[in-house]
């Protein structure tokens, strides 16, 4: 992974919503343990719709370009 990446995964696991593991361990117990919480757990599932709740209307893209734009 991407440093970005690895940042990104460990605060969506912060915020409650995303179980990290490492890529070495897809498609062993952990990693299946992990997806089964992921689609079971209604704790992940709540912190997984604020997160689309807050999200929800952002223009990701348009406003990396305009940060982007305004450093050139």
């Amino acid at each position: 992974l991407q440093p970005e990446q690895t940042w990104h995964v460990r605060m969506c696991e912060r915020r409650g919503n995303a179980i990290a593991v490492r890529p070495k361990r897809v498609g062993s117990p952990e990693f299946l343990d992990a997806v089964r919480r992921i689609l079971t757990d209604p704790a992940i599932r709540a912190a997984a719709d604020d997160v689309q709740q807050e999200y929800q209307g952002a223009e990701g893209a348009a406003a990396s370009a305009r940060i982007i734009e305004s450093v050139l």
